[in-house]
């Protein structure tokens, strides 16, 4: 892996700006500078949905990335003969620090499509649009990635962050499926604000993609010898983090909240 280069020289353009709020700092932090995000196609259902954690007691210090990462389980597909689109957009992830800095992190889009013509699972990032783009056959073992945002770190954090919130909106052209969805976050000492060069795991089953291992759905293969114990991961070979709790929500046709 020696060839990998580090990217902290992109730190200063991933993290930015600090604007004093009285006595309040809010730091707002995107990992990659979103160029104009497309409008999903009509749906059957929008809907917001929120998750809240915690970090572990493990600090973690500056020039350090933290991994958000999060994955999904499709339920109720009314036919496995007919694609399933799921979207995210305008998804966030905000903490705030023992100093009273709020962290609020832009999430990228993304788009899972459960598709019967689909003999691989794969994910890809488009530039172009923001945009966490999954294909993957109906049926694979385990979870399937949802979205990530990979935040590195201008000053250090404690451990015991709490709450932690990852919130957005989520939609689907299916009406009656039912989304299950989670987060995790990990630590990585070196990382690459080029989604496309991190090789992200589309899903947990050990045979439906090109990673063909026991790793989780989300785990970013070529940084894997980087990570370190933070955030909701132990190091080792928890590449991805512990999950937090599932959200569960059905895409009710009437839906748009």
């Amino acid at each position: 892996m020696s060839s990998i280069q580090p990217s902290k020289l992109l730190a200063s353009a991933l993290i930015v700006a600090l604007t004093s709020l009285g006595a309040t700092t809010t730091v707002t932090a995107s990992a990659v500078a979103p160029p104009p995000t497309t409008t999903p196609p009509p749906t059957a259902c929008s809907f917001s949905s929120t998750v809240i954690s915690n970090f572990n007691g493990t600090p973690i210090a500056a020039e350090n990335t933290i991994w958000f990462n999060s994955v999904m389980k499709l339920q109720n597909a009314p036919s496995t003969s007919h694609a399933v689109n799921i979207y995210v957009t305008n998804a966030t992830v905000t903490f705030q620090d023992n100093s009273g800095n709020t962290y609020t992190v832009a999430v990228p889009n993304a788009q899972v499509t459960f598709d019967p013509n689909a003999t691989t699972a794969t994910t890809s990032f488009d530039a172009n649009t923001n945009t966490w783009v999954t294909d993957t056959p109906y049926g694979t073992a385990g979870n399937t990635f949802l979205d990530a945002v990979a935040l590195t770190l201008a000053n250090s954090l404690p451990g015991g962050i709490k709450p932690v919130t990852w919130d957005g909106q989520i939609s689907s052209d299916t009406a009656g499926v039912t989304i299950n969805w989670q987060w995790a976050a990990a630590v990585y000492t070196n990382f690459s604000s080029n989604y496309a060069l991190l090789d992200v795991k589309p899903t947990d089953d050990t045979k439906a993609s090109s990673y063909q291992n026991s790793d989780h759905a989300g785990t970013p293969e070529t940084y894997k010898p980087y990570v370190i114990g933070g955030a909701r991961g132990g190091g080792g070979s928890n590449w991805t983090g512990s999950y937090s709790g599932t959200m569960s929500q059905t895409c009710q046709a009437d839906a748009n909240s």
